[in-house]
């Protein structure tokens, strides 16, 4: 379970750095 959070945070946040640059 713990993973799974690790890599949706993950994704998150390369999404929002996608965003700001």
């Amino acid at each position: 379970m713990k993973n799974l959070s690790t890599a949706n945070y993950s994704r998150l946040r390369n999404s929002v750095e996608n965003l700001v640059d």
